[in-house]
């Protein structure tokens, strides 16, 4: 899948992001959305996790696995290359039909994604 994607890095492999999941998951919870097309097909993940913390309320956060304490980069979500902008738009109106989220940190994306352009018409 990640081949067939713009963001082919090895910071979105299974291989990286598994590790990583592994040894930093502490206080999150995987929230990984999956896209599939009308076959049933996956053309898009969106790997994320959710963490609570308490500031002056709880503020419950999305983020990219990978997102802190490693300085991974070029974090994104991994989409089919020409279903980009589908796949985002099914994925941000699930997300904001929510109501168990209040922030969404896409830190460390890569600015030179096609997915940022995508992003920026939503």
């Amino acid at each position: 899948m990640l081949s067939k994607s713009s963001s082919n890095n090895i910071f979105l492999t299974y291989e990286w992001i598994s590790t990583f999941w592994e040894t930093f998951k502490e206080k999150s919870e995987l929230f990984i959305l999956t896209v599939r097309d009308e076959l049933s097909n996956l053309v898009g993940v969106a790997p994320l996790s959710a963490k609570c913390e308490k500031i002056w309320i709880n503020l419950k956060t999305l983020e990219f696995i990978g997102n802190e304490k490693v300085c991974s980069e070029y974090l994104d979500f991994i989409l089919f290359k020409e279903k980009e902008s589908q796949c985002l738009e099914l994925i941000f109106n699930y997300l904001i039909s929510l109501d168990s989220w209040n922030i969404i940190d896409l830190f460390d994306m890569n600015r030179d994604s096609k997915n940022v352009e995508f992003l920026k018409i939503l």
